[in-house]
C-alpha cells in the first residue's frame, strides 16, 4: 500500500498521537473498498477568470479543492474541507492544481484519499 498523503473529508487535523491514530484507523476502513482512479485537481481560491461566477455573493474558500472524475461511468465532483493560506493545510493540495493525479475513491464512505504522487 502507498502511503496516503491526504485526504478530503478529515480537513485540518488537531495535532496529537491521539488524532493521527483516529485518522489511520479511518483511512483503513476506506482502503477496504477503494478503487484507484484519475481526477483533475482544481483550487478553488484562486482568482477567478469567468465574469460570470463574480456575482454578488460569490465566496472563494482558501484552501480549498476540488476533485474531478469519473466512477461506474457517471462523473462526479467532491469538494475539500477548507484550508487556510496561513494554516499550510491548502499547500497539501495547491501543487496539484490543474493536473490529472492518481486518487483512492472508496464508493461505501464517499471518500477521496491521495496517495504519494510522482509529479
Amino acid at each position: 500500500m502507498e502511503k496516503i498523503i491526504a485526504t478530503f473529508s478529515l480537513g485540518k487535523q488537531k495535532s496529537g498521537l491521539f488524532s493521527n491514530m483516529q485518522h489511520a484507523m479511518k483511512i483503513q476502513v476506506w482502503l477496504k473498498d477503494a478503487v484507484e482512479l484519475k481526477a483533475k485537481i482544481v483550487r478553488l481560491d484562486l482568482p477567478l477568470t469567468s465574469p460570470s461566477q463574480n456575482e454578488p455573493g460569490f465566496k472563494l474558500v482558501p484552501g480549498q479543492v476540488e476533485a474531478r472524475f469519473e466512477y461506474n461511468g457517471e462523473n462526479l465532483v467532491r469538494s475539500s474541507k477548507p484550508g487556510t493560506l496561513l494554516t499550510g493545510f491548502s499547500m497539501t493540495f495547491a501543487k496539484y492544481h490543474d493536473k490529472e493525479i492518481t486518487i483512492l475513491y472508496s464508493p461505501t464512505h464517499d471518500e477521496i484519499m491521495i496517495p504519494k504522487q510522482k509529479i
